[in-house]
């Protein structure tokens, strides 16, 4: 998206046009606050909100959901759901990494449940996990 700022015919008019994909839209207002203001306002006013509470809960899961998943990938296996499922395999070695993942998931939910609820950043968050203890 483009915007223009242009001035009026009087003090203090302003024409702000907007342009997206074709489309345009100009507002026309009046004020006394200075130019510099003006496009102050404008460009806050063009800033994407901040994520909420709820977005950021989210988006700091989603991060831990893809560590445990890198995780488990680098043991070979497709995600950290297929390396849990492998707690009752035959295969004794499959097993014990099943049993050594999920320990490590819920030390990992542990850890970072806490803190999400007392609003830690996602940086503060990565770093307080604890590694992995693979047999």
């Amino acid at each position: 998206m483009t915007r223009t700022v242009s001035k009026g015919d009087s003090p203090g008019e302003y024409f702000v046009t907007y342009e997206k994909e074709g489309e345009r839209r100009r507002v026309f207002g009046r004020t006394d606050l200075s130019d510099k203001e003006v496009l102050a306002i404008l460009d806050e006013a063009d800033k994407p909100p901040e994520p909420g509470p709820a977005a950021q809960r989210e988006a700091i899961s989603q991060a831990i959901e893809q560590m445990l998943d890198q995780a488990a990938r680098a043991r070979g296996y497709r995600d950290g759901p297929t390396l849990a499922s492998y707690f009752a395999s035959g295969n004794k070695a499959w097993a014990a990494e099943a049993v050594a993942f999920a320990v490590w998931r819920d030390k990992v939910w542990e850890t970072a449940l806490p803190m999400l609820d007392d609003g830690a950043s996602m940086a503060a968050i990565l770093k307080a996990l604890p590694d992995a203890a693979w047999p």
